[in-house]
């Protein structure tokens, strides 16, 4: 199963994907900025690198993945990044 696979890469000491941000993530800036209400939806979030860049830029973000190790990571990552990140959210 897929999501036993990513169970057991979430499990390394580094991010599977890395912390920074997916390059889709600028043009979304563009296209949405944050000084509008926008809620971003992050479905298949990993370890939530993409919802914690939106999320310490203003936007409401709620992140969803099958991975519960996966959504663990994510849920440390705006700690280990120095930022605290209150609209991140997990399903």
């Amino acid at each position: 199963m897929q999501q036993d696979s990513y169970a057991q890469r979430y499990q390394a000491e580094d991010y599977y994907w890395g912390t920074k941000p997916s390059a889709i993530c600028q043009q979304v800036l563009q296209l949405l900025p944050p000084d509008q209400t926008v809620t971003l939806l992050d479905i298949g979030c990993g370890e939530g690198r993409n919802a914690v860049y939106f999320a310490h830029r203003g936007y409401g973000v709620t992140a969803f993945d099958l991975s519960a190790a996966g959504v663990a990571r994510q849920n440390a990552l705006p700690r280990r990044q120095a930022y605290q990140s209150r609209s991140l959210k997990q399903m």
